[in-house]
């Protein structure tokens, strides 16, 4: 049996402040989401999965799938599950880890795009409430 290896490497960045806490329920819908990206493997090869739940409800918003991990996946992830909430998301708080594909400059243009304040699009995190807690991110 092969053994399983992570596709998410440290990297030199330094981690921003867990602003969930590492607390990853919610009290109410669309307050805090997180989002991951897992790889699967198949008869034809390696398949990649990324997601996005509401920590709230544990529904999943959105996914992509694709046969390479990259930023294109996770936006696609990302779209659908601002299109589930009716494209306004303002006010969410978004979890991910530290990956490059969204810590990249497509996954941020997307978040910003997507009405997502500019905190997530410099860290990969989403939050417009003055008092929200912030999330884990590049």
């Amino acid at each position: 049996m092969r053994r399983r290896r992570s596709l998410t490497r440290p990297g030199k960045r330094p981690a921003a402040a867990d602003f969930v806490r590492r607390d990853f329920t919610a009290e109410e819908p669309d307050l805090v989401w997180a989002g991951d990206l897992t790889e699967i493997e198949t008869g034809e090869g390696k398949l990649y999965l990324a997601t996005v739940i509401d920590l709230f409800s544990r529904r999943l918003l959105g996914y992509a799938m694709a046969a390479r991990h990259d930023a294109d996946l996770v936006v696609a992830s990302l779209n659908m599950a601002a299109a589930t909430r009716g494209g306004d998301v303002r006010g969410v708080i978004m979890h991910t880890d530290r990956g490059s594909e969204y810590c990249s400059r497509r996954f941020k243009r997307a978040a910003e795009s997507s009405a997502l304040p500019s905190p997530w699009a410099e860290s990969g995190l989403v939050s417009t409430r003055p008092s929200a807690r912030r999330s884990t991110a590049c």
